[in-house]
């Protein structure tokens, strides 16, 4: 019979990180549904689907079962209603649960206990993948989990999910002897994204990720506590990740958290990461002093498409910013870090520039900023450069330049 007691900060966190995948029962396949295994052994596995994602995690509990060793399954309830109650019992409490036939029984403290009922459609299984990755069967591929969050949220401020084909809402990541080289294209705004990053792995090989997706998870895999690596896995019909938390005390008693998604059908496109070859010259311009012009740009603003568009001019150690509208203009000059040969000019939309680059300081410490331009085929270049070895960049269409030469960060 499953039986268990457990604190319920521990239980209640473990419901948040596996919120994000749970679905709504629209075809009575019980994805709105949680799994809650008690494997014996001083710990509780639980997971969520909804039919493409799994979202798992084993935490610690505060009791073995009757039948140390024996795994017992409690019947399946519907996640929200699960999760709703235990969210509002206070966190001093040990929550205990137990099953009764096909409902459970809620315990906390002096007050009468909550009867659950429990779902009869059944759950959607784990996929093969999870069983390989909980026995480490095959290698992965490892990635500190604040670098992940970091590649994921910057992608998610460059790439707009496209309608028509969900590969591009992916993100390309390719390991390589102690690199990781993300790459991703914006079909909507013909822009593409491309990020270096040193890592510990000396493994090779690709793995499709969404990075909304992943964020949507962050729970998972984002620790206060310490900082860990996440391995990534994949087969022919999953890509997953697995974070592994044992020896290493947390608030929440995490033993390991796993991420699981379907892969999508198609072809990701395999040739982005050579759009970010022959950039000509950059531009080094002080990321503050920029963003400060941009915000005194975006107050004449007046609602049209126009005024939403500033006006670029780079030549010599100069950087113009131009901006009009019907309420007034602003010109501003800053100076570069360095001075370059030839010219650099554009018009862009204020708003995509400024949320990255506010983005990428806040998630990278030591970081350089940089305007460019590349030969074939013509587009700009902003170059994000921080001092733990990480490069992002991406690049759109529309830059005009007549430098020559090679002056690279």
């Amino acid at each position: 019979m499953f039986k268990i007691a457990i604190e319920q900060p521990v239980l209640n966190h473990a419901l948040e990180c596996l919120a994000g995948t749970v679905g709504n029962n629209s075809q009575n396949l019980g994805d709105d549904c949680i799994s809650v295994t008690d494997n014996g052994d001083g710990t509780l596995s639980l997971f969520t689907s909804n039919g493409i994602d799994f979202s798992y995690i084993r935490v610690l509990t505060n009791q073995f079962n009757a039948q140390q060793g024996t795994p017992e399954v409690m019947p399946y309830v519907n996640f929200k209603r699960f999760r709703d109650i235990i969210s509002t019992i206070p966190e001093t409490i040990i929550v205990t649960i137990e099953s009764k036939v096909n409902n459970i029984s809620i315990g906390y403290g002096s007050k009468k206990p909550i009867n659950l009922t429990g779902s009869t459609n059944g759950i959607i299984p784990l996929p093969k993948l999870a069983e390989d990755m909980l026995k480490n069967t095959n290698p992965g591929y490892e990635l500190p989990d604040k670098s992940l969050y970091s590649i994921c949220k910057a992608a998610v401020s460059i790439i707009t999910d496209s309608k028509m084909n969900s590969i591009t809402d992916c993100i390309n990541l390719k390991f390589d002897n102690g690199m990781v080289i993300s790459t991703g294209v914006d079909v909507p705004n013909s822009r593409m994204f491309h990020y270096d990053l040193k890592a510990s792995t000396n493994t090779k090989g690709n793995v499709l990720v969404n990075p909304n997706k992943l964020l949507k998870s962050s729970n998972l895999f984002m620790s206060k506590d310490f900082s860990t690596d996440v391995v990534f896995y994949s087969d022919n019909n999953c890509t997953g990740f697995i974070k592994d938390y044992a020896g290493n005390k947390n608030t929440f008693d995490i033993m390991e958290t796993m991420f699981i998604t379907h892969n999508i059908n198609g072809t990701f496109p395999a040739n982005i990461e050579n759009m970010f070859n022959g950039i000509n010259e950059y531009a080094e311009v002080n990321m503050d002093e920029l963003m400060n012009t941009l915000d005194r740009a975006k107050a004449i603003d007046d609602g049209t498409t126009a005024s939403n568009v500033a006006h670029i001019e780079i030549a010599s150690d100069t950087l113009k910013v131009d901006k009009r509208s019907q309420y007034g203009t602003v010109e501003d000059s800053i100076q570069l870090e360095n001075q370059i040969s030839g010219k650099i000019s554009d018009s862009f939309k204020i708003a995509p520039l400024e949320q990255i680059m506010k983005l990428y300081k806040s998630v990278t410490p030591g970081i350089d900023f940089y305007i460019g331009e590349r030969s074939a085929p013509n587009g700009k270049c902003y170059v994000f450069k921080g001092d733990q070895g990480s490069t992002l960049e991406f690049l759109t269409t529309g830059f005009a330049s007549s430098n020559t030469n090679n002056t690279n960060p």
